[in-house]
């Protein structure tokens, strides 16, 4: 009976982790999301083959953080462009 429950948790854990990876998949779409980064916004946009450009950053590193979490996947930390478009002080 152990043996079904361990490897009915292994099942699902491997289930979640291969539908998380699934579903960042490039769709061949391009998106872009609006950031709210406290002073101003950010703009992240993703290609139709998946590379990200991020365009403006905001005053704090610790916001846009949190905010590119929500979006680009925790295997994939790579933005392929930046664009500055104005300076903060």
């Amino acid at each position: 009976m152990k043996i079904l429950i361990y490897l009915s948790l292994i099942i699902l854990f491997f289930s979640t982790v291969i539908w998380d990876t699934l579903s960042y998949l490039p769709d061949g779409l391009l998106h872009i999301y609006i950031l709210d980064v406290g002073q101003g916004d950010a703009t992240l946009i993703e290609t139709p083959k998946g590379n990200y450009i991020l365009i403006d950053t905001g005053a704090d590193s610790y916001t846009l953080q949190k905010a590119l979490q929500k979006i680009i996947p925790w295997y994939r930390k790579q933005i392929e462009a930046l664009i500055i478009t104005h300076i903060h002080k």
